[in-house]
């Protein structure tokens, strides 16, 4: 509940200051953005490397 509360948070605060937040994803080597950094959290993309489509 905790990191949830503070990934919500960060998302307000990055919203509020005309999306600076999301920028930290551009110099950030974890590629976090504010509300990831205050929540300490990372985003895992699991999707196909080539840039093909999932089969059905």
């Amino acid at each position: 509940m905790r990191q949830a509360g503070l990934r919500t948070l960060g998302y307000l605060l990055s919203f509020s200051t005309c999306g600076a937040g999301f920028l930290w994803v551009l110099f950030n080597q974890r590629k976090q953005a504010l509300h990831d950094r205050l929540a300490n959290t990372v985003v895992i993309d699991d999707g196909p490397v080539d840039g093909s489509l999932p089969e059905k």
